[in-house]
């Protein structure tokens, strides 16, 4: 790009591109750009400006203009596409859209490029090969990921609110790590004793003992069984664990500490 800066004369120099003096005449109005780059033209009429970047400044790849300053054209900024060549930043967009060989965001169609005011030009790849644009990941994760079987939110990483990790729940449904407890809460049974879930939460580890009636948090087994257990026969005291049958019509049991306790004090006389 032939880039400059716009001056007035002082003193008299001649103009790269008409080689005329630059001075205030009937044609000119004395304005000239200065060419910056080294070895070319020098001091550019302003009115000459736009013609000399015409034929001299490297073609834009989509409009096939000058590559370079010219008030009410174009601001001189550009873009270089990994093919080669320049681009406007006029008309970077366009280009974009219409280039066969630029990525495309799976969720919106754009081209996955720097667009200044829309996008980065930061993307996500993922497994099955999409490619989304940053500015468009939440509205993607919204509509193609897996929901969660708990809060129904996408399944998906989001800063500040879920991993992106999950538990395998129901077979083959998915549920955030961070909602898994409150899932499991939810749907597991109630603990025998304790009436809370049977889930690992809180002071619970998860692992629950299965009884007839239902289950029963292995940390509240203990007390579940003594609380259910027939008394025994000597001490009046949860039988759990062996013990000896007293032989009466209703059943009786007796620990096997109190056994000798039991027969002494049912003796015959």
């Amino acid at each position: 790009m032939f880039g400059g800066r716009r001056g007035s004369a002082s003193a008299a120099a001649t103009c790269g591109h008409c080689e005329q003096t630059i001075v205030a005449d009937e044609k000119h109005k004395g304005t000239f750009f200065t060419i910056t780059e080294a070895g070319a033209a020098g001091k550019i009429h302003t009115e000459c400006w736009e013609v000399y970047q015409d034929r001299n400044a490297e073609k834009c790849m989509h409009c096939k203009g000058p590559v370079a300053q010219i008030p009410g054209r174009y601001s001189g900024k550009f873009f270089a596409p990994p093919a080669g060549g320049k681009v406007h930043g006029e008309c970077w967009e366009a280009y974009n859209r219409k280039a066969e060989s630029v990525e495309r965001c799976a969720m919106c169609a754009e081209p996955i490029a720097v667009m200044p005011g829309r996008f980065s030009g930061q993307f996500f790849e993922f497994d099955n090969g999409d490619k989304i644009h940053g500015e468009c990941k939440k509205a993607y994760h919204a509509t193609k990921s897996e929901r969660c079987a708990h809060c129904d939110e996408p399944v998906a990483p989001e800063a500040g609110k879920f991993s992106g990790e999950f538990f395998v729940v129901e077979g083959d449904r998915r549920c955030h790590a961070e909602c898994h407890a409150d899932f499991c809460a939810k749907r597991a049974p109630k603990c025998l004793q304790c009436h809370e879930s049977c889930s690992r939460h809180g002071s619970f580890s998860g692992e629950a003992c299965v009884y007839k009636e239902g289950q029963v948090h292995a940390e509240c087994d203990q007390q579940y069984r003594e609380a259910r257990a027939p008394k025994c026969a000597a001490c009046r005291k949860p039988v759990v664990g062996q013990y000896y049958p007293t032989g009466s019509a209703s059943g009786g049991k007796c620990h096997v500490e109190c056994w000798e306790r039991f027969q002494h004090a049912n003796a015959t006389k």
